[in-house]
């Protein structure tokens, strides 16, 4: 592969392109299209190319999906005679989509699995283009220069399917700061006759009640709230001006808007009691949404919020995603929102301004006013104690807020403290330790004595145990080295030979185990914090919390991990890869405890009996890779939850004990078939990670 000398046209066409492809519905799904109906989870429908299909060529692809389905993503798949494989697209946040990658050798067909969910949907693909290598290259050139440079490397070196699997993620999305941009290039008008046809009728849907308290303070602000609620596609909503106080700022300034409709703009006093506005408004239910000021809400919001509340009629409790816009009417400062975390939310109060609550759960709170009700931060305090099952985030922007100074945070949601949670670490039975401390290691005794010296350094006078999984080694230091430990009181040595095998060195140490907290360790981990064991441990007795990990630094200070997102990378890979450690993170994910889909087994805590309970890690399907992932995420499936506290930091020299290799992908192929049979349905739908960001980049990027 040679760099190109000149900066080819992105845009250029190689043969046949820039047209719309006819859908064919394979399977679970009926309709002719652009609405769909899934009869199953797994909907798929083929991709018609009247030339053929373009095997072994780069292509880019245009499609679209309904702007009030839930938003997910799609799943591109080429079936060969031999082989299929899938790949997760990036969702349509603003109704519309694009990728860019290359079609498989020898393949055969194409289908494209739009949405996980049954129920009518919106798609279509509406054009697609074959792209030069050149073109792809320089994009991805453009966007990420050191995976490109990985990928031109391995295709120098003969590795050609390393390559395109590099090339194909170094194209990822655009950075965060270029948000207006990918905006703009996604964003489409709604298509109520075509593809965005209500599934539910709108005529009987609720009644969305926004209230707004201080309108008075800003009336240009509060003009800009008006008209965007004015220009909402869905017609049955209405507004509360909660007026001020008598002698309260802004009083003389009070005189109401006026609105056409009759019925639409109500006025109250701030202490009026909260159950005068909770009534039915023509027999409708009444979902209540506190509004400030200046905010806008963009045109399909509440049409989004009425098809998701009408999807499911037992929810109270639904949130979207935010942005914000600067002086230059710029786009910014995307606010893209995982699925319900409360571990999260308790800490920093994340789902902010674009929340909306059922009033059958307000209807309890009869010494709430009528100022409460246009809190969102007191509305906020709804969401504390709700389950996974109580609470709807909509995956689609809510709201827009005029962009505040970056500098000075509203520190009622983001606080940027890490709170110990109220369960302490219980103390151990007469006798026991306090946690029983897995090691596997073969060979490097400077690295293991290493880790001792921060274990001993960071026990906090608690009685652990340490037990060093000993993988066969021969050197005459290390056999040396475990001799002396064999000795030391609160140390065993757990003899393991044979073919490395991760997964199996840790069960076989965690059924000797006598703590009834496992905490695995890789050997080649440098303790840096003192009290990591005092800071994780408590979490992991939480009911409802399963596996617990620290942030990982790179020797440089740089950060290596901070959650596993599952799909990254076509399978499971941490995300923000070498960026500063001491950056609060996205949505200040890394200053606070919060919920992920995995840990990586370098450090994990875990209760044994939930250990036990799951079986332990997989030594059979998952040997070296990807054990951690499955643990947690079947972990998960038992309803605990895995956690990140990213305040507790480690340094890790990451498979020091191990070779490197330029070829990952085809030394584990066998475990990442493995994972993509067992956990397919994972890989497209992280729940912490917003399918509107790239599974591509390995920094956080747009998709």
């Amino acid at each position: 592969m040679k760099m190109p000398c000149a900066a080819p046209d992105p845009n250029a066409r190689a043969g046949a392109g820039h047209q719309a492809l006819a859908l064919t519905p394979v399977s679970h799904v009926t309709g002719h299209g652009p609405r769909f109906e899934a009869t199953g989870r797994a909907p798929w429908l083929e991709l018609n190319f009247v030339a053929g299909v373009p095997a072994g060529r780069w292509i880019s692809l245009t499609y679209a999906s309904g702007l009030f389905d839930p938003l997910v993503r799609p799943v591109i798949r080429f079936i060969a005679s031999t082989s299929t494989v899938d790949t997760p697209l990036p969702a349509a946040l603003f109704g519309r989509g694009q990728w860019t990658g290359r079609v498989p050798d020898q393949t055969d067909r194409i289908l494209i699995s739009p949405t996980n969910r049954r129920g009518p949907f919106g798609f279509s693909i509406d054009s697609w283009r074959l792209r030069t290598r050149a073109s792809v290259l320089y994009e991805a050139t453009r966007g990420n220069p050191v995976p490109t440079a990985y990928a031109v490397g391995s295709r120098l070196l003969g590795w050609h399917e390393e390559a395109r699997a590099r090339l194909a993620n170094a194209i990822g999305g655009l950075t965060l700061g270029q948000y207006h941009e990918w905006r703009s290039a996604r964003l489409r008008s709604p298509d109520l006759d075509g593809i965005d046809k209500p599934t539910h009728d709108w005529t009987k849907g609720v009644h969305v009640r926004f209230v707004c308290y201080g309108w008075h303070l800003d009336r240009s602000a509060f003009e800009a709230t008006l008209e965007s609620l004015k220009a909402q596609i869905y017609p049955n909503w209405s507004l509360l001006l909660v007026d001020a106080p008598p002698s309260g700022r802004g009083a003389a300034d009070a005189t109401a808007p006026s609105l056409a409709e009759p019925g639409r703009l109500l006025r109250c006093a701030p202490d009026a009691p909260v159950d005068r506005f909770l009534d039915l408004v023509d027999g409708r239910a009444v979902i209540v949404a506190p509004i400030t000021a200046g905010d806008v809400v963009p045109i399909g919001a509440a049409a989004a919020l009425v098809e998701h509340a009408a999807a499911c009629p037992q929810h109270d409790l639904f949130y979207a995603d935010e942005d914000s816009v600067d002086a230059q009417g710029r786009f910014c400062d995307s606010r893209m929102k995982p699925d319900w975390s409360p571990i999260f939310n308790a800490e920093t109060g994340y789902i902010n301004r674009a929340i909306y609550v059922h009033h059958r759960r307000l209807r309890n709170l009869s010494n709430w006013t009528a100022a409460e009700l246009g809190s969102a931060n007191r509305l906020c305090r709804q969401f504390d104690g709700a389950g996974a099952s109580e609470v709807i985030h909509i995956r689609r922007i809510g709201r827009t807020i005029p962009r505040p100074d970056l500098s000075v945070r509203e520190t009622e949601f983001e606080t940027g403290q890490c709170a110990v949670p109220t369960v302490k670490a219980p103390s151990p039975v007469t006798g026991m330790p306090w946690v029983s401390v897995i090691i596997p290691t073969r060979d490097q005794p400077d690295l293991l004595t290493a880790c001792l010296e921060g274990i001993e350094r960071s026990t906090d006078g608690r009685d652990i145990e340490v037990l060093i999984v000993d993988n066969g080694s021969r050197r005459r230091a290390t056999v040396a080295l475990l001799g002396q430990l064999k000795a030391k009181p609160g140390v065993r040595v757990v003899e393991a030979p044979g073919p490395f095998n991760f997964a199996a060195l840790c069960n076989q140490a965690a059924t000797v185990a006598r703590a009834a907290l496992l905490a695995f360790l890789n050997d080649d981990i440098n303790i840096l914090d003192h009290d990591w064991l005092a800071k994780l441990s408590p979490w992991t007795m939480r009911p409802d919390v399963g596996a617990v990990g620290p942030a990982m630094l790179y020797p440089s200070g740089r950060l290596q991990f901070a959650g596993t997102v599952i799909g990254a990378g076509g399978f499971a890979a941490h995300v923000n890869r070498g960026t500063d450690a001491k950056v609060p993170g996205y949505l200040r994910r890394l200053m606070v405890p919060h919920e992920v889909s995995a840990v990586t087994a370098a450090c994990l805590l875990v209760e044994k009996w939930k250990f036990d309970a799951v079986c332990g890690f997989d030594a059979t399907c998952f040997p070296v890779d990807l054990n951690d992932v499955d643990l947690c995420l079947r972990l998960k499936a038992r309803g605990w939850q895995s956690l990140l506290v990213p305040t507790v930091k480690l340094e890790h020299l990451e498979s020091a004990t191990r070779k490197r290799t330029w070829r990952p992908r085809r030394r584990y192929a066998l475990e990442h078939q493995a994972f993509r049979e067992r956990w397919g349905a994972a890989i497209r739908d992280d729940p912490y990670f917003h399918p509107g960001l790239s599974l591509s980049s390995s920094r956080l990027a747009l998709g």
